[in-house]
């Protein structure tokens, strides 16, 4: 009984990855070619440490 539910589960497995890919490679497409992105410059860029063990980034944004 645990063998048939073990197959039964790698089979709806396979078949819900293999659907699911297709339609997330075309809506992944769709994102890319539709929606603009921006990316500012970053410049200026300096690590700060405050204390032992804490790290923080500061950084200066060019338009």
């Amino acid at each position: 009984m645990k063998r048939l539910i073990y197959i039964i589960s790698i089979v709806c497995m396979v078949l819900v990855s293999a659907t699911s890919c297709k339609d997330m490679d075309d809506n992944y497409k769709e994102y890319l070619d539709n929606i603009p992105t921006y990316a500012p410059a970053v410049r200026n860029l300096r690590a700060v440490s405050s204390e032992p063990g804490s790290l923080t980034l500061i950084w200066d944004i060019v338009d």
